[in-house]
């Protein structure tokens, strides 16, 4: 028998990765990966390209002239440049996001038995959790 097929938590991830990816390929094709680099990604995504460059931890101004980055946290800039440089673009650090998002309905499930007596609430928390609109899309 398949492990863990009946344990509640994966079967919310799953289908929590199969809605994201759903509407990641849905948008991916028809609108090509422009659509996903949007706000802070673009400033981390070219910190990671100016690492790969030589340039350091560094974003350019408007001038065109580097300098210092601190205002981001490196983690997520590290996330990309391991896309950047496994992937040869940010696809990888797209499909990371992804399965970290997927968690999110599992966590709300995991809390929801701790605080909610409820089975139909946990349930309708779960369900929103997995295929609220702003948190699929934003998950990428």
């Amino acid at each position: 028998m398949f492990i863990g097929v009946r344990n509640p938590s994966l079967i919310i991830f799953f289908i929590s990765l199969a809605v994201r990816l759903s509407v990641f390929l849905l948008v991916f094709f028809a609108v090509g990966q422009s659509a996903f680099i949007l706000g802070d990604t673009v400033g981390y995504v070219g910190v990671a390209q100016n690492v790969l460059a030589g340039k350091g931890f560094s974003a350019v101004d408007v001038a065109g002239n580097f300098y210092l980055q601190d205002f981001r946290p490196p983690l997520y800039a590290i996330f990309a440049l391991i896309s950047l440089v496994l992937g040869g673009d940010t696809i990888l650090l797209l499909v990371f996001q992804i399965i970290c998002a997927s968690l999110i309905p599992v966590l709300t499930y995991q809390l929801g038995k701790e605080f909610i007596s409820d089975k139909k609430s946990l349930i309708l928390a779960v369900a929103l959790a997995v295929v609220e609109p702003l948190l699929v899309f934003f998950s990428f």
